[in-house]
């Protein structure tokens, strides 16, 4: 079971912290990723956290067909 995944079930099991954990690990990544897209800072960073309170919210949903990252960008993607 990958890091991830341990963090993920966690996070389900009602340890919002381990969540906090992803937050830390993923966070940088997305901003640039969407920084690059969106071309604006405040923008940014207001995609990437609001893209992580949905993530947090519908972390349930997540299927684990894909890697978090990939999920976790997708919901920034359809944020911006």
């Amino acid at each position: 079971m990958s890091d991830d995944a341990k963090l993920i079930d966690q996070t389900l099991a009602g340890r919002p912290e381990a969540f906090g954990e992803l937050v830390l690990k993923y966070q940088d990544r997305l901003f640039n990723t969407v920084l690059h897209v969106v071309g604006h800072v405040e923008d940014a960073r207001d995609i990437v956290q609001e893209a992580l309170v949905q993530a947090f919210i519908k972390l349930e949903t997540f299927r684990r067909e894909s890697e978090f990252y990939t999920w976790l960008y997708r919901i920034a993607f359809n944020t911006a």
